[in-house]
Formats: C-alpha cells, structure tokens, sequence
C-alpha cells in the first residue's frame, strides 16, 4: 500500500549525519528535508530542504527555491508542509516518502 505525504506530520524522518533526513518523490523530482548541524537553521530548530530533478541532480525549482539556489533553509515545520503542496502542484504528482 502507498502511504502519501501531503504534509509535514507524514514525513518519518531517518537518521542522518548527526540529525535526521527524509526524501519525499515527487515523480520527477525528490525532495530532501534535513536538520543536521551543517543545515541552515538547525541551531534554531528549523529544516532545510533541496530538490532533486531525477535526471539532472540538485536543482533550483520556481516556486520552491529561488534562482540560483539548489536549497531553502530556515523552515518551520508549517512551511515545509507548504512547499510539499507546491510540489505537489508543480509535478502533478503525490508525494512519496522513500525509505532511505
């Protein structure tokens, strides 16, 4: 059975580095949500995220991130559901947690 991740409280986060991390698929694209000692806002509680494209690797995605910029930090918990509807939107896809 597929369990879909609409929003923050579905991520099941895994260990990661010294913290924690979750990819969510978005067909084409991933998304990783981390908190770790090196991730922007950590030391405040706070989650980073990146886009993944498939094929082509880290990418900066309209909407998500800025131009330029592969990664977004400073994240509540609430934001990080907001971007999952964005890319929700984008992809055209639900989003899938995958087990790490």
């Amino acid at each position: 059975m597929i369990s879909y991740t609409k929003e923050f409280n579905d991520i099941k986060f895994t260990p990661f580095l010294d913290g924690v991390q979750a990819l969510i698929d978005y067909g084409a694209y991933e998304l990783s949500v981390v908190r770790h000692s090196s991730s922007y806002g950590s030391d405040k509680g706070l989650y980073e995220i990146g886009v993944f494209d498939k094929l082509a690797g880290m990418v900066s995605l309209p909407g998500i991130t800025l131009a330029g910029d592969t990664i977004k930090g400073y994240l509540t918990e609430e934001d990080v559901s907001v971007i999952m509807k964005k890319m929700e939107t984008l992809s055209t896809n639900e989003g899938v947690q995958i087990a790490i």
